[in-house]
């Protein structure tokens, strides 16, 4: 009497338990994507020095340009293709027109330095 009742009830459970198995299987929170880092060559202007573990904030001025900034003191630019790949990384870094680098290390003749733009 109650057999295709208990036969309709057991297969209501497989059938909801491996819809709960599937659900907790799934990732139900936000994934973000990685952070990558963006590395950058700074040229120092005449007369400026660059040290390494130095905070400089790159400041986006409209050319084709960035100036690394000091304080108030413009002391170096990143220009070309180095220019456009900073300009990526300010974006991803959530500022369009500037971003702190860190300078990681300066060459010794030149004073070019090699800095990475730091994630928020």
């Amino acid at each position: 009497m109650g057999d295709p009742l208990r036969k309709a009830q057991a297969k209501n459970f497989k059938k909801a338990r491996d819809k709960a198995i599937e659900d907790a299987k799934q990732q139900s929170l936000v994934q973000r994507p990685t952070r990558t880092t963006v590395a950058v060559t700074i040229k120092p202007l005449k007369g400026q020095t660059l040290v390494p573990n130095e905070t400089l904030i790159l400041l986006d001025n409209g050319s084709n340009s960035l100036m690394a900034v000091r304080g108030h003191e413009n002391v170096g630019f990143v220009d070309g293709e180095a220019a456009d790949v900073a300009k990526g990384g300010m974006a991803g870094a959530g500022s369009p027109h500037g971003v702190q680098v860190t300078i990681l290390n300066v060459a010794d003749l030149s004073g070019v330095a090699q800095a990475q733009i730091m994630p928020k």
